[in-house]
């Protein structure tokens, strides 16, 4: 239930710094919950993955997902305590920004899953 929480309120914290200007959201982008005190949103600076290079050319999307740069905005909720306009004690909400590269060790499995895949279609014929 706690991650849930999280979830609501990391998204509603984005979207006020979103309705700020603080941070402009491209048209693609992906939001994770890892735990109760963290969201990721990744934003690909080249758009979607094209999933259909996989199959066609691995090699190429390979190289395409790997050499991609993508915006990290990291969502958390800090271990102080801010006060609200009720004086009611809330924990604050922190973020940060970067540029950096795809995490790669849950693309590489995939891409060696399809890989294995596709070897597998051709070592049958």
């Amino acid at each position: 239930m706690d991650q849930q929480k999280a979830s609501w309120a990391h998204k509603d914290h984005l979207h006020k710094k979103m309705k700020r200007g603080e941070i402009s959201m491209k048209d693609y982008s992906l939001t994770y919950t890892v735990d109760p005190k963290n969201t990721y949103v990744i934003q690909p600076t080249q758009g979607e993955i094209n999933y259909d290079l996989a199959a066609k050319s691995p090699l190429k999307f390979y190289n395409n997902v790997m050499n991609q740069d993508v915006v990290e905005h990291k969502i958390g909720r800090s271990d102080g305590m801010a006060s609200d306009s009720h004086y009611k004690a809330i924990r604050k909400m922190t973020m940060s920004s970067r540029m950096t590269k795809r995490h790669v060790g849950q693309i590489l499995i995939a891409v060696q899953n399809k890989l294995y895949a596709l070897i597998g279609e051709a070592t049958k014929n």
